[in-house]
């Protein structure tokens, strides 16, 4: 099979005959000037060399010469520069780490956005295997007779991100099925197995009401963000200092009238320091309101709002450890005249409230409150004797995820960046049974990156999902990381049912409808301002799967994606063989090759 490169050096093509009469003068600048001020395309040999050489242009096809310039084009027009797009393409015909056919701005480190995510879940893959999953553990602390226990229930967390309020509920029903009907104490919630500090997130946007889908990890989550809010059903005043917008008795005490929380104790246990809910000329209790499921003792606000486009949102807004929720878009007398779906992101006071919901609505009772686990103090060390290592509680009850490739499934098809976060703080050596630290998980997937073949930090990490602009690499490294798991059976499996199909389900479901890349193209997506990246392989019908990664840095990115869409069908149409080759002038000879290639 012939070598080719797409071509860089479109001069000839541009100003033929056959184009003339369909071009001007500042079109021809616009393009022509942004692609021989970038890199050239080049063809690299089989492995990428580090700081790839500009190799000399083959025969390419009219075609597809024709077709590469229209790219340029729509992208001109969106207004993006040629020197605002990176991308290698890497033929996988059995050569290690794939065979680069077409490369371009390929050595520039450009960031990742939630193509991140293929790194984490490969990772996880191959170094947690297919029968990891999450498991949240039930420890009684007490006696238990006769359907009651005499003491507190300790939730462990595990890191299931994908524990909702319907699985707990579940759950609850079958451990009241198993002779757990009421609990004196509390509930503990322990979610220790993750030590997070605040430099761990220095580098990621927080949670926001812009941002609902940027949730903290958290060991134990209940990852529920949509609720129906509907009028409560009248009922007689509450007394003075009762709960005010939610059932008495679960994770919060009454409100002032400030909205601060009262107890400080239970501020403790919301993992949050007591702080006004809400100004008061902006917001009045709101007891004629209720969520379904419930959110037990969590005062209710609403905003003075003429219109009826009902939201809601936490309180403190934009904190991470919320105290209250604010309604909002609740005006006219007939606004919610049926329940209305609301989004809340999940947040410790969440999980406290969902926990306890579904331990009632499972037909459960409580005496006590839902409370958070607090750190155990360090054994003190003996003199003249080794350290012994704790051993965890004998869990009574464990309600385990889905198997691991259904988790990486969800992660990829649904760009979920909180699963992403999981998975690679369950990468950290010794979790769960040691707590998870992101920097160890980190190394250890760089370590991992480097037995594959990458460069020592080739591909950067923060925290897995893409969220952090400091993930990092060039897409000539994704994509060789991409062509050497394809290598792997297992691996190759995982990318082909996890990843997105183009125009056929996950991120790429309303793209590629009807074109020449549906169906076999699986492409991981990424979203950020200012970004927009695919990163994955396209198996065509006929001829050999290429690896990809390329990636737009513009102000207009959110414009790219129609051109990134045709650039994958040429990708599609034109590197998985090559084309017969069209009478080209001989192009000019190429500077020497560097010594060493890249690892």
């Amino acid at each position: 099979m012939t070598d080719f490169l797409f071509p860089c050096a479109l001069s000839r093509f541009f100003f033929s005959p056959a184009r003339r009469s369909v071009s001007s003068a500042v079109l021809a600048g616009v393009v022509l000037g942004a692609l021989l001020a970038a890199q050239p395309l080049a063809l690299a040999a089989p492995a990428l060399p580090a700081n790839p050489a500009t190799n000399p242009e083959p025969a390419a096809s009219d075609a597809a010469r024709a077709e590469l310039t229209d790219i340029f084009r729509r992208l001109a027009q969106a207004g993006i520069s040629a020197d605002s797009v990176s991308w290698a393409v890497l033929r996988l015909d059995g050569t290690p780490g794939g065979h680069a056919v077409s490369i371009y701005r390929s050595d520039q480190p450009v960031m990742l956005a939630s193509t991140t995510k293929l790194v984490t879940t490969l990772a996880a893959n191959e170094l947690l295997g297919p029968r990891f999953a999450w498991r949240t553990q039930a420890v009684l602390e007490g006696t238990l007779s006769g359907g009651v226990l005499s003491g507190d229930l300790r939730l462990i967390g595990g890191g299931d991100a994908s524990l909702t309020y319907e699985r707990l509920r579940q759950w609850f029903v079958q451990l009241q099925k198993r002779g757990l009907k009421r609990i004196t104490g509390q509930i503990i919630l322990d979610d220790r197995a993750f030590a997070i500090t605040p430099a761990d997130m220095a580098a990621t946007p927080g949670p926001s009401s812009n941002s609902p889908l940027h949730t903290w990890p958290d060991a134990y989550i209940v990852n529920t963000s949509a609720y129906q809010l509907s009028r409560a059903a009248p009922t007689a005043a509450p007394a003075a200092g009762a709960a005010v917008g939610a059932v008495a008795g679960s994770v919060a005490s009454a409100p002032r009238s400030d909205g601060a929380i009262a107890d400080a104790a239970i501020a403790r246990a919301l993992k949050a320091p007591a702080a006004p809910a809400a100004p008061a000329q902006l917001a009045r209790p709101a007891p004629e309101w209720q969520f379904s499921p419930a959110l037990p003792d969590v005062p209710l606000t609403i905003a003075s709002d003429s219109r009826c486009s009902p939201r809601a949102q936490w309180l403190p807004q934009d904190a991470p450890h919320p105290t209250g929720v604010l309604l909002m878009g609740l005006g006219g007398k007939n606004c919610v005249d049926k329940p209305r779906t609301v989004v809340l992101r999940p947040s410790p006071l969440s999980s406290a409230g969902l926990t306890r919901a579904a331990w009632e609505a499972a037909g459960g009772e409580l005496d006590g409150h839902v409370v958070w686990a607090t750190p155990a103090p360090p054994p003190k060390p003996v003199k003249g004797r080794k350290a012994q290592r704790v051993r965890p509680p004998k869990a009574w009850a464990t309600l385990a995820s889905e198997p691991l490739p259904q988790l990486i499934r969800h992660t990829n098809k649904t760009s979920d960046n909180l699963y992403a976060r999981h998975l690679l703080l369950s990468l950290a050596p010794g979790f769960p049974a040691q707590p998870a630290r992101l920097a160890a998980a980190r190394q250890r997937v760089q370590d991992w990156l480097i037995r594959q073949g990458l460069a020592k930090n080739a591909i950067a990490l923060d925290n897995g999902s893409g969220l952090a602009r400091s993930e990092q690499a060039r897409v000539q490294d994704l994509a060789r990381f991409v062509a050497l798991q394809w290598a792997k059976p297992a691996q190759q499996k995982l990318i082909l049912q996890t990843l997105p199909v183009a125009g056929e389900d996950g991120t790429l479901a309303r793209y590629f409808k009807g074109s020449s890349a549906q169906g076999i193209a699986h492409l991981k997506t990424g979203t950020l301002n200012g970004v927009r990246a695919l990163a994955g392989v396209v198996t065509p019908k006929n001829g050999l799967p290429v690896a990809l990664s390329v990636v737009v840095v513009s102000p207009n990115a959110h414009r790219a994606m129609p051109a990134l869409q045709r650039w994958v069908e040429w990708v599609a149409r034109y590197a998985s063989q090559a084309p017969a080759p069209p009478a080209v002038a001989t192009p000019p000879a190429a500077p020497a090759a560097p010594a060493a290639s890249a690892p």
